[in-house]
């Protein structure tokens, strides 16, 4: 048996590297994509359509003849891309389809498979074919139209601008907006064939997207373009260089009304849409008196700009700290227009155990739907904090909510292929063969050392640790150290800034410790001074040294 003992935590520790190692390799899954060029088109209207294979192990082509159902396919392409990530190469095979729609009406693009993976069906918005312009008879034209003929102040509205040409061009260039009493933003561009009066044009389409910011009159001017055709045949397949052709657009009028009274004098949010999500890094109902959580609000709004949108008001929360952080905004631009969000984040310190309550968070839009004014909110939320249990004690994670969307963009579904399987399947024996190595191995015959290891350290070496991490200037470690400090000098546990300012009973040394919070948990800039709140402490410790102090601070002290 003895060969067998000398053996075993050798192999207890061959067992647990190849443990670790199969547990730190990167996992990369294969994901399929399917990403429309456009949402919305015409039934004139060619469709682009990429489906994009990521990290898959085998070239096998998706089953494309489920998209005949709804359209005609015209052409597929495919090209091979390869990137660095973190030093590892990834590869994606792309497959770009030409399709034209059969029918008019909402189109789903079925869910396509290959390699093990599947991409999430798409929805197309197929129209009628627009009237024929009047310059359908021309060699190029530009058509500018706007989606609506009437807005509020500051509410968006689409304004495409494409610019038709019978034949290929070996460069195109659109002019610019310049408005004094609109912001102009630029969204999306394309390129694409249409059929008009039976002839192919080759379109070359740009969407705005216009805030009016005074009621009235917008007048948008015509717009300027400049296209060089290719010689050498009359059709879109031409190549050489050719003649150059201008002209511009007809100017459009859109009458902006002013903001309803009824908006009052909070922040005026005329959108499509407006949603309100949170997340918590923790479990709402399981907090830790003294530790932090970290509470993320988002605003997403359709059809705003981020600077549109307001700060959230949190409230205040009895028995908590809070700090909040700088906002965080984004924007996602597509033919649809623009969609934002701002995200605000708020550090959460419980300063005891018990339940309490974060009121409610509301914001009050204009819905330029339906025409009326509606309320995105989160409602009032019970949290329950508790004293710090035993170390190594797990924490229960609230998971990240599902806010995927947009147009013209699938989620993707990752399914691990099956060499993923076979390698979770192998670190889940070694897993077993690991506990029962090391559970049923024979017993060393050396002493048993104590279970218990704690000891009392003394306040001398406390004030050394909390001196280091001051003079350091880490605040998290100066914070864990006072604590153990205030525990020995009150020979009480203190696990909170709060209460070692109560039994500190000093103004000065509550300020700091607030502050040294707020140094912690906020990104904001604060006041603490170690020069300033040591020296208070140090009197503490001189006091109960020569015996002016009983050692406990009275609970309710009176002022």
């Amino acid at each position: 048996m003895k060969p067998m003992s000398k053996q075993t935590p050798m192999a207890r520790r061959f067992f647990f590297a190849l443990f670790i190692f199969l547990l730190t390799s990167p996992v990369w899954a294969a994901s399929l994509t399917v990403e429309p060029g456009r949402t919305s088109l015409a039934i004139t209207d060619q469709l682009t359509l990429n489906v994009t294979l990521k990290n898959g192990n085998t070239r096998d082509e998706p089953d494309f003849a489920v998209l005949r159902k709804d359209f005609d396919i015209l052409d597929i392409s495919q090209r091979v891309q390869s990137v660095s990530v973190n030093g590892r190469s990834e590869s994606s095979i792309i497959w770009q389809l030409a399709l034209v729609p059969k029918s008019r009406g909402q189109i789903v693009i079925p869910s396509l498979q290959v390699a093990g993976v599947s991409s999430e069906p798409v929805t197309i918005h197929v129209t009628n074919a627009p009237e024929s312009p009047a310059d359908a008879n021309a060699e190029t034209f530009l058509e500018v139209t706007a989606n609506k003929n009437s807005v509020y102040v500051q509410e968006q509205v689409l304004v495409s601008a494409k610019l038709y040409s019978k034949y290929n061009w070996s460069g195109r260039e659109l002019g610019s907006f310049e408005l004094d009493n609109a912001l102009v933003e630029a969204v999306s561009e394309d390129e694409y064939v249409s059929t008009i009066n039976g002839v192919q044009h080759l379109v070359y389409e740009v969407v705005f997207a216009f805030y009016p910011q005074k009621s009235g009159t917008l007048r948008i001017p015509p717009l300027q373009y400049a296209a060089q055709l290719r010689s050498g045949g009359r059709s879109l397949m031409s190549f050489s260089s050719g003649p150059v052709r201008r002209g511009r657009s007809q100017a459009i009028e859109i009458d902006v009304k002013p903001i309803p009274a009824a908006n009052g004098t909070g922040a005026w949010l005329p959108a499509k849409d407006i949603k309100l999500t949170q997340h918590f890094s923790h479990d709402p109902d399981a907090l830790v008196a003294g530790e932090p959580v970290t509470r993320r609000v988002t605003i997403e709004a359709d059809g705003l700009l981020p600077t549109q949108l307001p700060p959230i008001e949190f409230g205040d929360i009895e028995g908590y700290s809070s700090y909040k952080d700088k906002a965080q905004t984004d924007e996602n631009r597509s033919s649809n227009g623009v969609t934002s969000t701002r995200t605000e984040t708020l550090a959460l310190v419980p300063n005891a155990a018990g339940r309490a309550s974060l009121p409610p968070v509301e914001l009050r839009w204009f819905n330029t739907q339906t025409g009326e004014f509606e309320t995105a909110s989160l409602p009032a939320l019970e949290v329950n904090a508790t004293l710090p249990s035993t170390p190594g004690k797990p924490v229960n994670v609230a998971n990240e909510p599902d806010t995927t969307g947009g147009a013209g963009k699938v989620t993707v579904i990752e399914r691990a292929p099956l060499w993923l399987l076979i390698s979770q399947g192998i670190t889940a024996v070694l897993l077993i063969i690991f506990a029962a190595l090391y559970f049923f191995a024979p017993k060393s015959r050396t002493p048993k050392a104590s279970r218990s290891t704690a000891h009392t350290v003394s306040d001398k070496t406390l004030w050394k640790q909390i001196k280091r991490s001051a003079a350091d200037e880490n605040w998290s470690e100066l914070r864990q150290n006072l604590l153990q400090w205030a525990s020995v000098h009150w020979h009480t546990p203190v696990k909170g800034l709060d209460e070692l300012s109560r039994l500190a009973n000093d103004e000065t040394i509550r300020q700091q410790l607030q502050q040294l919070d707020k140094a912690i948990y906020s990104s904001q800039q604060h006041n603490f001074e170690p020069g300033t709140l040591l020296p208070q402490l140090q009197k503490l410790r001189v006091h109960k040294r020569d015996g002016k102090s009983d050692g406990l601070a009275p609970l309710y002290p009176t002022s």
